[in-house]
C-alpha cells in the first residue's frame, strides 16, 4: 500500500483589474482557490478551510447575449469558511460568521450567523437553531 500526504497548492489568481486583499492573520488552508476579476476582500483573523473556493466571476455569460459580470466578494473579520465551501460572485459575509463545510454561498450572510448561508441555522451564536 502506498499513501501520499501532499498538501494541495493554494491558488490566488487575478484577471484584468481584479484584486485580492487579505487582512491581518488570515489563514488559507491547503487547496484554497481564490479568483478575482473584480475584488475579493477577506477580513482580519478569518479562516478559509481546505479546498474552499471563492470566485467573483462566473467566467462566462450566464445568459445568452450578455457578458460575464464580475461582482466583488467581501468576507468580514473573524469568519470561518469550512472545507469545500464555495463562495459565489457578489456575496458579502458578515463579521464573526461560520459557513458550513460544503456550503454553496450565493447570497449575503448577516454578521454572527452560522450554517450553510442559504438558510442560516441561527442569526446569532446564542440563538437557538431553526429547522425548516
Amino acid at each position: 500500500m502506498r499513501l501520499r500526504n501532499e498538501p494541495a497548492r493554494i491558488r490566488l489568481k487575478t484577471a484584468g483589474s481584479g484584486r485580492i486583499v487579505l487582512g491581518d492573520q488570515v489563514s488559507l488552508n491547503s487547496g484554497v482557490t481564490i479568483f478575482s476579476a473584480a475584488s475579493v476582500e477577506i477580513g482580519a483573523f478569518s479562516r478559509i478551510g481546505d479546498h474552499a473556493s471563492l470566485f467573483d466571476t462566473s467566467f462566462h455569460a450566464v445568459h445568452e447575449g450578455h457578458a460575464a459580470r464580475p461582482r466583488p466578494i467581501r468576507i468580514g473579520r473573524n469568519v470561518w469558511i469550512g472545507r469545500n465551501a464555495t463562495i459565489l460572485p457578489g456575496v458579502s459575509i458578515g463579521d464573526h460568521s461560520v459557513i458550513a463545510a460544503g456550503a454553496v454561498v450565493f447570497q449575503d450572510v448577516p454578521p454572527a450567523s452560522s450554517g450553510a448561508a442559504i438558510r442560516p441555522v441561527s442569526s446569532s451564536m446564542s440563538a437557538r437553531a431553526t429547522i425548516s
